[in-house]
C-alpha cells in the first residue's frame, strides 16, 4: 500500500512486459554481440534476478514442468554437481551455473507460454535477431561483416547461421500449418536463398 490507497498493478501491462523481458533474454541467449560501451559482463549478471523474477512469478507450474522430464532433470543435475571432480572449478561453476539459468528460463518459458505463443514469441525474437542483423551489416559493415562473411549481430557467422536455421525451421512450419499465409512461405523462401 501506498500511503491509505492499495497499489493496483494492471495485469495487461505486467503480462506485456514479462513478454518483452523473455524476448530480451531469449536474444541475449542467442549469443547476440553486445556493442562495446554495454559491458557483457553486467548483462550477463543481470540474467540472473531476472531469470529468477520470472520463475518466481510462476514457480508451481515451473517446478511441474521442471520435474516432468527426469533425464533431463538428471542431465542437468550431474553437469551441475560435477564442479565437484572438475580440475578447473571455478570455471566449471560458472558454466553450471549458467546451465542452471538456462534449464530454469527454458522450464519457464515451458510453463508460461502455450505451444502457439511460443512458437510466436520465437518467431519475434528471430525476426528481431535477422532485422537486426540485415541493418547493422547494412549500416555499419565493419561490426557486421567480417573477413570470413556476414555475421551481423552475432559475434561469429556460425551464430548468425545457427539462428538463421532456426528461423527457417520454424518458417517452414508455420507454412505448412497456415498453409495460405504467404509471408511464412515467403520468409522460409528467404532462408532457402541464403542457404
Amino acid at each position: 500500500m501506498i500511503g491509505s490507497q492499495p497499489l493496483i498493478v494492471n495485469r495487461r501491462l505486467v503480462e506485456k512486459l514479462e513478454i518483452v523481458v523473455t524476448v530480451v533474454w531469449l536474444l541475449y541467449f542467442l549469443d547476440v554481440n553486445v556493442p562495446p560501451p554495454i559491458p557483457l559482463s553486467l548483462i550477463n549478471a543481470l540474467s540472473y534476478p531476472f531469470v529468477a523474477l520470472l520463475v518466481a512469478l510462476h514457480w508451481r507450474q515451473v517446478a511441474y514442468i521442471a520435474t516432468r522430464n527426469l533425464p533431463l532433470l538428471l542431465f542437468a543435475a550431474l553437469a551441475f554437481f560435477s564442479v565437484a571432480w572438475s580440475a578447473d572449478m571455478t570455471s566449471s561453476f560458472e558454466i553450471s551455473r549458467g546451465l542452471l539459468r538456462t534449464f530454469l528460463f527454458g522450464a519457464y518459458f515451458t510453463a508460461r507460454y502455450s505451444l502457439k505463443e511460443q512458437m510466436r514469441i520465437l518467431a519475434w525474437v528471430l525476426g528481431i535477431a535477422a532485422v537486426l542483423s540485415l541493418l547493422v551489416c547494412l549500416g555499419i559493415p565493419s561490426y557486421g561483416i567480417k573477413e570470413d562473411g556476414w555475421q551481423g549481430i552475432f559475434p561469429y557467422k556460425n551464430y548468425m547461421g545457427r539462428a538463421m536455421v532456426l528461423g527457417g525451421i520454424l518458417l517452414v512450419t508455420l507454412a505448412l500449418k497456415n498453409w495460405q499465409n504467404w509471408l511464412y512461405w515467403g520468409g522460409f523462401a528467404n532462408f532457402l536463398g541464403r542457404g
